[in-house]
This record gives C-alpha cells, structure tokens and sequence, in this order.
C-alpha cells in the first residue's frame, strides 16, 4: 500500500500531461486550418474574408509568436499551392460556411489554456501604421506622405549582419517581380538603432538593394513611438568585454504590408522568398 499512492499521484500526473499535449496539438491543428482557409481566400482575392480571419485571429489567441508564425505558413504554403493555374475557388456561400465553423473552433479551443512559453508583447492594441520620422534625405515624413500606395515596411538597423540585408534583398527582387505593378508600392526601411544610422548612412546602405527603398530614421522617442505602434521589439546587445559602442540589436524581423489608407493588412515571418513575397502582396493589389 505505501508504494500505491506515489503510483496514483505520477498517474494522474502523467494523464494530465496526456490530456494537455492532446489540447495543445488541436490548438494547433485548428490555427494551421485557419492559416490554409487564409491561403484560399488571398488566392481568390477575397480580402474582406482575410481580414476577418485575422480579426478573429487577433481577438482569440494568445499573444505568441508561434501560433502566428504558424498561421502565416499555412497560409502561405496553402496560397502557393494554388498559385500555379490549377487552384479553383469555392463558392462563396460554401466557403463562408467553413470560415464561420473554423472560427467557432478555434474559439472553442482557446478556451483551454495554451502551455506554451509566452512572448512578451509591446501591447494588446492591434497595429497603428502611424509614424513620424525623417527620410535619408533629412525631410520629415509621415505615414500620411504614403497615401494611396501600399507600403512594405521592414525594421533593422545597418549593421545587421544577416536578417536586414536578407529582407532588403528580398524586398527588392519582389519588387523586380512585381514590374510595373511595384509602381503602387513604397518600400520602407525603419531602423531602430538610430545613433549611428543617420540619414547619411540609410541613404548609403539602402542605395545598394532598390532605388525606390527609403529609409527612414529620427529621434529615439520617434523611432520608439513607431516600433510601438507596429508591435516591433528590438533590445541593445552588448557583449560581456565589449566597448559600449560595438553593440548589436536584436529586433523582430518581420515585414509589414500596409494598405493605401495606411491601414495594416498582413505580417510576413522573416525568410519568406522573394517569390512568394510577390504573390502575397499581387493578391492584395
């Protein structure tokens, strides 16, 4: 008998693991399925559906990084799939039916607490595309200068060693993709170390990716305001021994597409190829 109750209690507490994993794989699976439906509806370029996916993403789940990573794959995956002539779009009415049924779902399952690590977030409103900042000419600009054009925004500094150069570069072969229809899309480079990029240094490093890239830069409150309103993070690094001025920025590497309104329409998870960048953004054009 002493060893009976030990034996219940790892019992219980292995049926308890059980039962969390299993909810933690259904969480997934109905986030990955509602990612797909995303992937349909911007094929079919049916945008007020993607917008409300997004919304009911946006008020659902919890505030971590994962579960968004993971819808903007199946997502993407799922547009590509049907991207090279042979995808069909369902009908309407029957498309709906599951978008509602995949909502009711995903809500159904969060109402179970998620045991995943999670990110800390700037805060809980959704993105503001507002901004004021100077370009890497000196002139002052804002969000406001950009209206009736798309704008693809990245965040970085210039001597990041790998995730900026890789997004720019992207940035740029999606915009030579694109052809003429890049002509409606102002590419922006924000950075967020502004102490050693000024508009002389942004004008030098963005000059070597695409001709229309602007960057963009100001005070530290202004680039913090802005970071803020897009729900970017980035910390100063400096490593043990180091100088205080070698030090490197760790930031979110996303890319953001805002609408001609300024208004936010899609996030897009670092090392996203130029290709698929293109497609993404022709679906909303």
């Amino acid at each position: 008998m002493k060893y009976l109750f030990p034996f219940l209690i790892s019992l219980v507490l292995l049926l308890q693991a059980a039962v969390t994993t299993a909810s933690t794989h259904s969480q997934y699976r109905v986030v990955r399925q509602l990612g797909e439906l995303n992937g349909i509806a911007l094929h079919c370029r049916r945008i007020d559906e993607t917008r409300r996916m997004k919304r009911a993403m946006v008020e659902t789940l919890p505030k971590i990084k994962a579960l968004g990573d993971l819808f903007d794959q199946a997502s993407h995956e799922r547009f590509l799939s049907l991207s090279g002539g042979e995808g069909t779009c369902p009908l309407r009415s029957e498309f709906k039916q599951q978008i509602v049924a995949a909502i009711e779902e995903l809500r159904g399952q969060f109402s179970v607490e998620l045991e995943v690590e999670e990110e800390p977030v700037v805060d809980n409103a959704p993105i503001d595309g507002r901004y004021l900042l100077m370009n890497h000419h000196g002139q002052a600009i804002t969000d406001e200068d950009f209206r009736g054009n798309f704008q693809i925004i990245a965040f970085g500094y210039t001597h990041c060693p790998d995730i900026c150069p890789t997004s720019l570069a992207v940035i740029s072969m999606a915009m030579e993709i694109l052809g003429d229809e890049s002509k409606r899309i102002q590419p922006l480079f924000v950075t967020i170390d502004p102490t050693r990029d000024t508009a002389e240094v942004l004008s030098n490093y963005v000059g070597f990716f695409h001709p229309r890239i602007i960057g963009l830069t100001g005070s530290t409150e202004f680039v913090e305001r802005a970071a803020r309103n897009f729900k970017v993070r980035y910390e100063k690094v400096v490593n043990e021994g180091d100088s205080p001025d070698r030090y490197w920025m760790d930031h979110t590497a996303s890319l953001y597409l805002m609408d001609p309104d300024g208004g936010f329409l899609a996030k897009f998870a670092h090392g996203i190829s130029a290709q698929t960048l293109a497609e993404m953004i022709r679906s909303y054009l």
